[in-house]
């Protein structure tokens, strides 16, 4: 089974099982209200038989509707107690089938009585019978939260019932009519039942949907505050200043900065990770241990040598699942007035002179990940970068962004843009960034990432 199906399926079982959990206390609920409510009724009902017993004449049939009125009472009385005082939870099958034992335990109770009736207003006291049967099975669907496959379950034993009663008294005759009977006094209860399934079902959807939704958001900006944790400290002193603007296209993105300043140099990689949302959010996290351990074990490394070690890391771990990287590294010789710098796939950066000139730094070699060892050579160039020298770096969001006519800015675009504005205090990254926004039609498609490097003019 390939991981997607399995987290489908994973996604699947946990709406299922907390599906059966709410339809389980649901139940519960109902059943406990359904059956102190029917005790209730029987015994009001109980007790002006017995007014009439006390102030009117005393008949044998009145007797024994009242022992029968009586005797339903407590048994739902005694479900009642069973359910609201069980020691364990009970499953939702068990308190289907004690519905079933209720409605069937009082149907069977009142069938001799409708048999010895015989002056009954309705054509047959067995359609008598069948009436309360089915008022009775309508007020449980009405309460009860079952399925209509499990409404219909009463109704075996009472065809069964009715058939036998219906061939002795009235021969094979009878049988189609008991059998049009048990279909008319099953249909509204069973659809009551259809319908409040179905009810239940949607109105829990949107709940859990809605929960879902709420944890997932709470969750993603406790991700976001780590993820963005992970972003260095802006440099706003010593011979090369860094500053950088970020807007992910979800709560979490996939683009990230690494810095490394030291007295001599200053190094800086800028990576862009395939994908958006938390998918990429959780490879970031990865590459930040990465670049860690590399210039912790290596402090002086070059921006060749350090796409080489993020190449064979993403092409080991990440590749298998289909993750890729773009990312340009640049190390700064304070002393040398120099840059050097390596591209793996990345958008050109400009690097901007003090005398507004501008030079393009293109790739220099491979996507991160695609190939590994020999294959991947990367290639390191080196340009002047003296005082008021500027790099400007972004990722592809920048360049993607789509005005209403749908098109791209793209990396002419993106040049235009630089050699039109003069930075102000707040530098590039944010200049661009709204230049970017003003451009864009809608919400980004892509996380964008605009970085900084200058060395200031000293005065």
């Amino acid at each position: 089974m390939s991981r997607a199906r399995r987290a489908s399926v994973s996604v699947t079982n946990d709406f299922r099982q907390a599906f059966e959990s709410d339809r389980r206390d649901l139940m519960r609920r109902r059943f406990l209200i359904y059956a102190l409510t029917i005790c209730v009724i029987q015994l009001l009902m109980f007790a002006m038989m017995w007014e009439l017993f006390v102030f009117d004449s005393i008949e044998l049939e009145r007797i024994a509707l009242g022992f029968i009125t009586l005797c339903s009472s407590f048994i739902f009385l005694g479900g009642w107690f069973y359910v609201r005082n069980a020691s364990r939870r009970l499953s939702r099958n068990v308190i289907v089938w004690l519905t079933i034992g209720l409605i069937l335990g009082t149907a069977f109770l009142r069938l001799p009585y409708a048999l010895l009736n015989d002056e009954s207003a309705l054509s047959s006291p067995l359609t008598t019978w069948a009436v309360a049967v089915m008022a009775s099975h309508i007020v449980a669907s009405f309460f009860i939260p079952w399925t209509a496959r499990e409404a219909l379950i009463p109704f075996g034993p009472v065809l069964l019932a009715m058939v036998v009663i219906s061939a002795v008294r009235d021969g094979l005759g009878g049988v189609a009519g008991a059998l049009f009977v048990v279909f008319v006094i099953a249909a509204p209860g069973t659809l009551i039942a259809l319908w409040q399934s179905d009810r239940h079902r949607t109105s829990f959807q949107n709940r859990f949907l809605r929960k879902s939704y709420t944890s997932m958001k709470r969750e993603l900006v406790d991700a976001r505050r780590i993820h963005e944790d992970l972003f260095p400290a802006e440099l706003e002193d010593g011979p090369v200043r860094v500053r950088y603007a970020y807007e992910p296209m979800q709560q979490i993105g996939g683009d990230y900065l690494f810095i490394r300043s030291t007295p001599s140099s200053t190094s800086v990689v800028l990576i862009d990770v395939t994908g958006h949302g938390v998918t990429a959010a959780l490879t970031i996290n990865r590459l930040h241990g990465e670049m860690q351990r590399h210039f912790g074990e290596h402090p002086d490394t070059g921006p060749g040598d350090a796409l080489t070690a993020l190449n064979s890391y993403i092409h080991l771990t990440l590749a298998t699942h289909s993750v890729y990287a773009t990312a340009v590294g640049v190390r700064i010789d304070h002393e040398k007035d120099e840059l050097r710098y390596a591209s793996a796939g990345h958008p050109p950066a400009f690097l901007v002179g003090y005398d507004s000139t501008i030079n393009q730094l293109d790739s220099t070699t491979f996507l991160l990940g695609v190939c590994h060892g020999d294959d991947f050579k990367h290639e390191e160039r080196t340009l002047p970068f003296h005082e008021g020298d500027t790099l400007v770096a972004y990722t592809d969001g920048a360049t993607e962004a789509m005005d209403a006519d749908g098109r791209m800015l793209g990396v002419m675009g993106f040049l235009r843009t630089v050699a039109s504005l003069e930075p102000g205090k707040d530098g590039w990254p944010q200049m661009l960034k709204h230049e970017i926004e003003a451009y864009r039609d809608g919400p980004a498609d892509d996380d964008t990432l605009i970085v900084e490097l200058a060395r200031p003019l000293e005065l």
